[in-house]
């Protein structure tokens, strides 16, 4: 039996996405410790799609990430890594990393959820 998602991973990549833009604009501006008008208006402009994300967060993208299995990984991963850019590149491949491993887990916890969870009979 093939195990398959029922789910698309839309709002999880927009989650993601989103998460890596306000990351990477959050980023920049503390760069010189400190935050301009200029940059705070920045910020306040990139909060507001992430936001909508985050509003979407309980009732859209967590039961996409309970739905989400590893063919999705890659996809949602690239989300993030498309829209996240630190200067010092050791430190953002580790975060997308991160990232990555997460989606990771929960895929794999899915896939054993589906295999081994409680059945009803």
């Amino acid at each position: 039996m093939s195990i398959q998602n029922t789910l698309s991973t839309v709002h999880t990549e927009a989650f993601f996405g989103n998460l890596g833009a306000f990351a990477n604009t959050v980023g920049t501006a503390l760069q010189d410790k400190k935050i301009t008008l200029t940059e705070g208006m920045g910020i306040a402009i990139a909060l507001v799609p992430f936001g909508e994300s985050v509003q979407n967060f309980k009732g859209m993208t967590v039961p996409e990430l309970k739905d989400l299995y590893r063919s999705e990984v890659e996809n949602v991963a690239q989300s993030f890594a498309k829209r996240f850019d630190l200067q010092d590149d050791e430190v953002e491949e580790f975060i997308e990393d991160c990232v990555r491993y997460v989606l990771a887990t929960a895929a794999l916890y899915n896939s054993g959820s589906r295999l081994f969870g409680n059945k009803a009979a």
